[in-house]
């Protein structure tokens, strides 16, 4: 196993067209110690991207104002959608996140 150890660097003005502005890993997170980033830019990870690492539920009641209800990031418990069924309308608005190591949303390349 190799490891990757970034320290005390500066990563000023870096882009990247799909992601990781100044670093990107794919397999094992880097060490990262005392570096500065500074200006740096990509659609998704502006300093740092890495790949999904977990998924996150969020739960809106749609009739209105859509207040989040439920929010699986901070409430672990089974989620129980009642008057549920095939067929039926229902009224909920669902959100699915993906979320990297450092809880950063990513986005999906389109192609």
């Amino acid at each position: 196993m190799i490891d990757f150890n970034f320290s005390h660097n500066f990563f000023v003005s870096n882009k990247a067209l799909r992601s990781g502005g100044a670093i990107k890993w794919n397999l094992l997170p880097p060490l990262t110690q005392n570096n500065s980033f500074f200006n740096n830019s990509a659609p998704y990870g502006d300093s740092i991207a890495s790949f999904a690492a977990r998924m996150v539920l969020m739960i809106y009641n749609s009739s209105g104002q859509n207040e989040l209800i439920y929010d699986s990031s901070k409430d672990i418990k089974t989620l129980i959608l009642n008057d549920v069924s095939s067929g039926n309308e229902i009224n909920y608005l669902m959100e699915i996140k993906l979320l990297d190591f450092d809880n950063n949303i990513v986005t999906l390349e389109k192609g």
